[in-house]
C-alpha cells in the first residue's frame, strides 16, 4: 500500500507534531495494520516531559489495536479485515532470557516506529487475533494489563490477602481488579485525586485514603490486629512514598515497586524491618509473553473492566492535546484514535 498517513511525531520536550509521513512497506513475514486506537503510556510521557531524551524525531506508542490492511506473501495466519492487537515488544526469541520465558529481559529487543500513526508494519509473531466479543477500544490496553499481570504475580497475592495499592491511576486500577480476581479480601487504595478514589471504590476497593501517613497506618494496624498488609503495590515513582510504605507490610509480606523513579534517585529503608519481619521487596518491568494473551482474554471476557479507566479519546490531529491532558492530571487512560471503527 503506497501513499501517506498521519503520525504524531515527538521532536523533544513538549513538542509533538502531527505530520504526513509515508505508509510503511511490509516484508514477506509482516502485516500492515491499520491502527484504530493507541493509548498513551507513562513511558511515552517521559519523552514528552523531557525525562528521557529524544535523540531524533520519533513516533511513539506501543499499546494499540487495529485491523489488518495488507499481508506479506508468507503470511497465512491473518487476512485483510481481521481485528488484531499489536504487541510492539519485538523479542529475539533466541537469547538467554527469551529461551527461559523471560522475554521482558530480551538482550536483542528490536525497536521500530510506534503506533501513534495510522498504519504500522508488524511481524506476524507480534500480532494477536481478537474474538468477535472483544471491544477494540479496550483491547488497545492489553499491553499495560500484561505488565500488571507480571507485577501482580510477583506481589504474592493469595485468596484472602489484604492488599494495599498506592496510586489509583490506570495501572493502579488494573492492579486493584487483578487483586480482586485473585481473591484478595481487603483492598486498600491510596490516591490524592478525589475522582480516582471514587473510581477505585466502584471497581472493588474496600477502602480509600487520600494519603498514607501515621494516622492511617494506625487505623490499618488496629483493624488488622497488627497484621498489616500481605502485599503492598506501589504504582507511583515517588521516592518518599516508596520509603514510607514499607511500614505497611506485615510479617512475611511482599512489597512490589511497580513504578520506576524518573529522574533516578536513591531511597533509604531500614534493613532491620526487612530482616526481622522477613519482608520480600521486589519489582517488575514489562512482561513475559505469556501474559499478553492472558491479558487479552481477560479483557475479551470482561473480567477486567477497561472502559471505566479510559477517560479521554482524542483524534490523531489533536495528539498534542492528548499529551497535555495527561500533564494537567485531567485524565485516567488517554487514547488516540486514528480512524473510526
Amino acid at each position: 500500500m503506497k501513499g501517506s498517513m498521519q503520525a504524531a511525531v515527538v521532536y523533544g520536550k513538549g513538542d509533538v507534531r502531527v505530520e504526513s509521513v509515508e505508509i510503511p512497506s511490509i516484508r514477506e513475514d509482516e502485516v500492515l495494520v491499520k491502527i484504530i486506537y493507541a493509548s498513551i503510556c507513562p513511558s511515552d510521557m517521559r519523552y514528552y516531559l523531557g525525562t528521557k531524551e529524544v535523540k531524533e524525531p520519533m513516533i511513539l506508542g506501543h499499546e494499540a489495536s487495529g485491523v489488518v490492511a495488507k499481508v506479506g506473501g508468507k503470511v497465512n495466519k491473518f487476512k485483510v479485515g481481521d481485528k488484531v492487537v499489536v504487541n510492539s515488544d519485538y523479542k529475539c526469541g533466541k537469547c538467554y532470557y527469551c529461551k527461559r520465558g523471560l522475554q521482558n529481559f530480551c538482550e536483542n529487543q528490536i525497536t521500530s516506529d510506534g503506533c501513534f500513526a495510522q498504519y504500522k508494519a508488524v511481524p506476524v509473531k507480534s500480532l494477536y487475533h481478537m474474538t468477535d466479543e472483544t471491544d477494540m477500544l479496550e483491547a488497545s490496553c492489553t499491553e499495560p494489563l500484561a505488565c500488571v499481570l507480571n507485577g501482580s504475580g510477583r506481589a504474592n497475592i493469595k485468596l484472602g490477602s489484604t492488599v494495599a495499592i498506592v496510586g489509583a491511576g490506570p495501572i493502579g486500577l488494573m492492579h486493584l481488579q487483578v487483586a480482586k480476581l485473585k481473591g484478595a479480601s481487603r483492598i486498600i487504595v491510596f490516591e490524592p485525586i478525589d475522582s480516582r478514589r471514587e473510581m477505585a471504590l466502584e471497581l472493588g476497593a474496600t477502602e480509600v485514603y487520600p494519603v498514607f501517613n501515621e494516622e492511617v497506618l494506625s487505623i490499618i494496624n488496629d483493624s488488622t490486629d497488627s497484621l498489616l498488609c500481605d502485599s503492598v503495590i506501589v504504582t507511583i515513582g515517588v521516592p518518599a512514598v516508596m520509603e514510607d510504605v514499607v511500614d505497611l507490610v506485615g510479617n512475611n509480606g511482599t512489597l512490589l515497586y511497580f513504578a520506576g523513579v524518573h529522574p533516578h534517585k536513591l531511597i533509604g529503608i531500614d534493613p532491620n524491618i526487612i530482616h526481622y519481619r522477613q519482608i520480600l521487596i521486589t519489582g517488575s518491568s514489562d512482561y513475559p509473553l505469556e501474559y499478553f494473551e492472558t491479558a487479552l482474554n481477560l479483557i475479551s471476557k470482561k473480567q477486567i473492566q477497561i472502559r471505566p479507566i479510559i477517560s479521554d479519546i482524542f483524534p490523531i490531529g489533536e495528539a498534542e492535546k492528548a499529551f497535555e491532558n495527561i500533564v494537567n492530571k485531567k485524565a485516567l487512560k488517554t487514547v488516540i484514535k486514528m480512524f473510526d471503527e
